[in-house]
């Protein structure tokens, strides 16, 4: 194990590193490192951790040597200035459970072969220039994902049905892309929902009409800047665990439902710009 995380390291990743073969844990993100992500990394075949978030690296490419690491668990390269498609040889790490790519400048498509992950806990592709669809070929298999981050992206289409079986499934952030049509209802039916983040895409057509009734620790739903109708689903506050509820900028009409505004948790309640008609409860 060699953590040096947090602190002030400055200069290139020595690639002498490399030669440490029986190292499973190296944390050097939070730093001042700065020049390319060593490709002399991926000798390290012993590795099951590797952190190098957050750091002032020139950017460049995830080194395709990193293939050779077959036992990791966990990658997190987050803010580190990574550009080209999104690394396809990712997919074929059969170990990995959290994978953390945020705030690069990633483009392309997300392979299909990332839903075969049957390991994989946590996605975060957040914060890049990713388009196309979310696509599944040859089966699903990441039943195991409790965590999805894909906000602030380009891409778009209509949510997959895939969703539907993530039964563990706590946080879901689709917000700031171009996803369209409607939110399907199979989405207020997953048990273990915490937050659904679906703000600033182009979904249309109305809310679940189950949402909340399901999902009995729904803690936060946005859903602002899309093009949604219909009304508010009654169930929201099923659970009693609500926070926030902020839907501004549809045409969603009808009335506010009583046991939204007698949600007792309730800190944030955005319904601005809609058609929403009544008195208020």
């Amino acid at each position: 194990m060699l953590c040096l995380e947090d602190n002030r390291f400055n200069g290139t990743i020595p690639a002498s590193l490399s030669k440490l073969h029986n190292l499973k844990f190296l944390a050097l993100d939070s730093n001042l490192f700065v020049g390319t992500i060593p490709a002399e990394l991926g000798e390290l075949t012993s590795l099951q951790e590797l952190y190098l978030g957050n750091n002032s690296f020139t950017a460049g490419e995830l080194p395709s040597s990193f293939r050779k690491l077959a036992n990791l668990t966990t990658l997190a390269v987050w803010s580190c200035s990574l550009v080209g498609d999104f690394p396809t040889f990712l997919v074929e790490m059969p170990e990995l459970e959290f994978l953390d790519l945020f705030n690069n400048s990633l483009t392309g498509s997300i392979p299909p072969g990332i839903w075969k992950l049957n390991k994989l806990q946590q996605l975060d592709l957040s914060k890049n220039n990713l388009t196309g669809h979310l696509l599944v070929e040859d089966g699903f298999a990441a039943m195991s994902l409790k965590m999805i981050y894909l906000s602030n992206n380009k891409l778009s289409g209509m949510l997959p049905d895939f969703f539907a079986r993530l039964e563990n499934l706590t946080d879901l952030y689709l917000y700031d892309n171009n996803f369209s049509g409607e939110i399907p209802a199979s989405i207020a039916r997953l048990p273990s929902l915490s937050y659904l983040q679906l703000g600033n895409n182009r979904f249309n057509g109305t809310l679940p009409p189950e949402l909340g009734k399901h999902s009995l620790y729904l803690t936060g739903v946005s859903v602002d800047n899309n093009e949604l109708t219909g009304s508010i689903p009654e169930g929201l506050c099923t659970g009693g665990n609500l926070w926030y509820f902020t839907a501004s900028s549809n045409r969603l009409n009808g009335f506010i439902p009583a046991g939204l505004v007698n949600c007792a948790g309730l800190i944030k309640l955005n319904l601005g710009s809609n058609q929403l008609s009544g008195q208020v409860p």
